[in-house]
This record gives structure tokens, sequence and C-alpha cells, in this order.
């Protein structure tokens, strides 16, 4: 099998912790810039949420994070949150923003507005963002 190393490890994971600094900046711009696209900025911290997940299952060696299928890697993301017991508290949240995600994507429609947003931001993200932060060592 195929071992990565760790400098490479380490690349991945500030990648993730990079792109999901980016997706929250975004998710902020939209709701600054364009009034109009709340579903885009819950979508945004969904992704957020996502590069959060992916930079501690790096860190904590989870092969599957390997993945090629993009299918199997979504839902072997949802496996991680079951399989590490310091992700548990923040399952409920995650998967309640992946689910206004695709409410935001696939309803026809708008079913977020500003408040919605920062409500979501606070009650859902945050606890995310806040909890993998501090599991991340550098």
């Amino acid at each position: 099998m195929r071992t990565i190393s760790d400098h490479l490890k380490q690349q991945f994971k500030a990648a993730h912790q990079n792109k999901a600094q980016k997706n929250q900046e975004f998710s902020g711009v939209i709701e600054d810039k364009l009034k109009d696209y709340h579903g885009w900025s819950i979508t945004a911290l969904y992704y957020a949420a996502l590069h959060y997940v992916d930079a501690y299952r790096i860190q904590a060696n989870d092969s599957s994070y390997y993945h090629a299928n993009p299918t199997r890697r979504q839902k072997s993301r949802l496996e991680a949150l079951d399989k590490y017991p310091p992700l548990w508290p923040i399952k409920p949240f995650y998967i309640r923003l992946k689910t206004a995600s695709e409410q935001a994507r696939y309803q026809p429609t708008d079913l977020f507005d500003a408040v919605r947003v920062e409500t979501l931001r606070q009650k859902l993200f945050e606890p995310i963002r806040e909890t993998i932060t501090k599991l991340l060592t550098n």
C-alpha cells in the first residue's frame, strides 16, 4: 500500500484549512456585497465546514480521505464524524449545515435571508470551526 509522506500530509491539511478560511470569507463577501444570494452564502459555509473536517481527517491519518471517487469521499466524510470521538459533538451541526446547503442549491424558492444565514453561521458553522480548529495541531 502506498503511503503519504508526513510533509505531504501537512501540505494537504494546510491546504484544507486555507480553503475553509477562504470559503468562510467568501460567505461574508456574499452577505456584504450580494444581498440576494443568501443560499450561496450558506453553501460557502458548508464547504468551509467540509474542508475543516477533511483537515482533521488528514491529521487523524484517515485512509478513507484518499478515495478518488467524490461520492465515496462524501460518504467517508460522514463516517469520519462517527469514527472519531472528538468530532461527535459537531456531527449534528455538520448534517444540518449540509442539509441547509442542499436546500439552498436545489429548492426553487429562496429559503434564506440575512437573519437566517447569520443564525446558521453562529449555531451550526461556528461550533464546527471552533471545535476542529482546537483539534488541529501544527
